[in-house]
């Protein structure tokens, strides 16, 4: 009887990782044999038996495992690659071929793929995982198929210089599970394919910020101060190898390729700063807006998302590039504060088309943020003024138990036209039809707002908000009216009631909601308070806001002063110029109220440019955030989920202790001041 042929008879069982795993447990053992020789009281030759006894026990097991894993009876499938005209085909084959068994072992290659890596380096016996790189292995129903089944599977892999398109197919044979491996050499294509990804065109849309409103007041340098902008941008389109072309007065396009753009996005937009530091006045500086695509398509949907992106900017405030990629959108930027408008016929505009769409609509639901603030209550009911003028059949949803708007349901009770306005999020939602019209004041995240029921059942949505917006819409949008650079969403509203209503059309009680929103919100005009915001602040008064019944809405509690002591308590300064505070223990909704106005206090701080709250309610903590104008806390809170404004804004995180909270946040601030 022919004697069987082991499998080293075919192929070595030893690899590159078996040796170096050998030099390294000898290293080891050396390294343990002289610390044993030097501080143990031990002879030498006692020392080195045992070392020399384990060391031979491990390499023993090594190999036993090694042998094990690649599998003992490969012998007649051997024979058959080896003997038979398959095998010599396989052999013969222009194109590398291997074959692993159950256990993923390469247990033969063919003539190709030694020429690929040279005889010295061919990795029979190793695992497959140390043949491919571990992203690219194949799947592992490759290597469980089923008896008598063959199944196939595609990717591209990497070895050494080239790329090879590799198919796995599984097959049975003398009883056991086997998986041939064949590979086509495909480089001459992934180059074609990363020379077109590189030179695909990417598009850009560039418009210059308020450069009206920052050369207001010198004029006469405003085409040499364009020219100085012209300049920088053509500058950096050179810099790209691609094409800048004015579209509109003071609106640019660029055309460069995706790889510029990958260099565009590692410098994070550095064009941003060039155009900053050209400067008018008293150093005013000019900033710019982009809006950039690459997304995968043709050249006209990539036109249509570099607009997106580009409005996405200067909902944000300016001074930002929005990349809007096939993963999403990524923000860029975002140092300066958002400058003031002067015109308000934006205003005008939006208010003529909102009132025809709540002419058309059966029913208008008005509906502010979760949480609400003396802000979103008065833009809700100036809102439903302004639908009441439309003739429309106008509610607001809020949650009537809040504790912090007592005293503004109160106020608004005392008039006839709001008995019964107000409803809560579960009977606004059964007054949701195909044609009811949502107007959503003060937040732009639906996510945040009142009801996100009531919001998702909406096929007509509104949205007039002063806040940053941070990501697309998920429903679909009728009308926004989204202005970073006001002091809040009461005097947007306000200023759309001044251009559509008649003078007088404002009750008493509506025009104080709308002047303590703004109070609330410029900190007794004393932050983010432009022309425009006394301009609207004069139009209440002249509507009749009074200023001591206003003035009644900001009086404090014995109780809350008390609440509010509890975070100073707990303060500590945080790279010299931001302050954390904390409050734990019991809590309520009211603490959330509290944080606001305790992060203000902590921002009169002698050398504070920077202050954030942090109170446990609920099991959800809050962060309140105020700045100076040195430090964008928006940006900041908008990588722990949050937003608001460049000195104004908060979030909330859940599923995480007070201390964990902290340290996101500290990680957070760290990376918005290393930028």
């Amino acid at each position: 009887m022919k004697k069987r042929s082991s499998y080293s008879d075919h192929h070595r069982i030893a690899t590159r990782g078996d040796l170096i795993f050998c030099i390294a447990l000898a290293c080891v053992s050396t390294l343990l044999f002289a610390l044993l020789v030097q501080y143990a009281d031990i002879p030498p030759l006692y020392s080195a038996l045992p070392i020399v006894f384990v060391y031979l026990l491990v390499v023993t097991v090594w190999a036993g495992f090694r042998r094990t894993g690649v599998g003992v009876d490969t012998t007649p499938v051997l024979d058959m690659l080896t003997k038979s005209e398959f095998g010599a085909v396989m052999t013969s084959l222009r194109s590398p071929a291997f074959l692993l068994d159950k256990n993923g072992y390469i247990i033969w290659a063919n003539t190709a793929l030694t020429e690929v890596y040279g005889k010295q380096a061919l990795p029979i016996g190793s695992h497959i995982s140390l043949l491919l790189n571990p992203d690219l292995l194949l799947p592992q129903t490759t290597l469980e198929a089923g008896d008598g089944q063959t199944e196939q599977a595609s990717d591209i892999l990497k070895l050494g210089d080239r790329f090879f398109l590799y198919e796995a197919v599984n097959a049975e044979m003398e009883g056991e599970k086997y998986t041939f491996v064949l590979l086509n050499d495909c480089t001459e294509r992934e180059y074609w394919h990363g020379l077109y990804s590189d030179e695909r065109e990417a598009l850009a849309y560039i418009a210059i910020d308020n450069i009206d409103e920052t050369l207001q007041s010198v004029r006469e340098q405003f085409h040499s101060k364009v020219l100085d902008v012209e300049n920088v941008l053509h500058q950096w389109a050179s810099e790209m190898n691609g094409v800048l072309r004015a579209y509109e007065r003071n609106r640019y396009m660029v055309l460069f390729s995706t790889k510029a753009l990958r260099n565009a996005c590692a410098n994070r937009f550095d064009i941003l700063d060039r155009v900053r530091s050209v400067r008018v006045g008293d150093g005013l500086p000019i900033t710019i807006s982009l809006g950039v695509s690459d997304v995968s398509g043709t050249l006209a949907e990539r036109d249509r998302a570099a607009q997106v992106a580009l409005d996405m900017a200067l909902l944000r405030g300016g001074d930002q590039a929005a990349y809007k990629s096939d993963d999403g959108v990524d923000f860029y930027g975002g140092k300066t504060k958002t400058g003031f408008k002067r015109a308000n016929v934006r205003a005008r505009v939006v208010a003529n088309q909102l009132a025809a769409y709540m002419v058309r609509a059966d029913h208008v639901l008005i509906m502010g943020h979760r949480f609400g603030d003396f802000d979103s209550f008065g833009a809700a009911v100036g809102m439903a003024r302004f639908a009441m003028h439309c003739g429309a059949n106008v509610h607001i949803v809020a949650n009537l138990r809040d504790k912090n708007l007592v005293s503004c349901f109160e106020r608004m009770g005392e008039l006839n036209e709001y008995k019964g306005i107000f409803l809560d999020a579960a009977e606004g939602l059964d007054m949701m039809t195909t044609d009811t019209l949502l107007v959503i004041v003060d937040v732009n995240n639906f996510n945040h707002v009142e009801s996100p029921e009531v919001a998702s059942k909406a096929e007509k949505i509104v949205v007039i908000d002063h806040h940053r917006k941070t990501a697309e819409f998920d429903e679909q949008v009728l009308l926004e009216y989204i202005e970073p650079s006001v002091s809040s969403a009461s005097e947007l509203v306000a200023e759309m009631i001044q251009q559509h209503l008649p003078s007088g059309a404002l009750r008493e009680a509506e025009a104080e909601s709308l002047f303590s929103g703004i109070l609330l919100d410029t900190k007794q005009f004393t932050r983010n308070t432009g022309s425009r915001t006394f301009s609207v602040a004069a139009f209440l008064r002249n509507e009749g806001a009074n200023l001591s019944n206003t003035s009644e809405f900001f009086k404090n509690e014995l109780d809350d002063l008390l609440k509010e002591a509890r975070f100073n308590t707990n303060v500590v300064l945080y790279r010299e110029r931001i302050v954390l505070s904390t409050c734990e223990g019991e809590t309520d909704e009211s603490y959330r109220v509290i944080a606001a106005k305790a992060a203000d206090k902590l921002l009169n701080l002698r050398g504070v440019d920077a202050a954030f709250a942090l109170v446990l309610i609920n099991g959800r903590i809050h962060i309140s955030a105020r700045s100076n104008g040195t430090i964008n806390v928006q940006l900041i809170l908008e990588q722990l989920e949050g937003g608001g404004h460049y000195d104004m804004a908060g979030a909330q995180v859940s599923g995480m202790t007070m201390q964990e909270a902290l340290a996101q946040l500290r990680a957070a601030i760290d990376t918005q001041l290393d930028r």
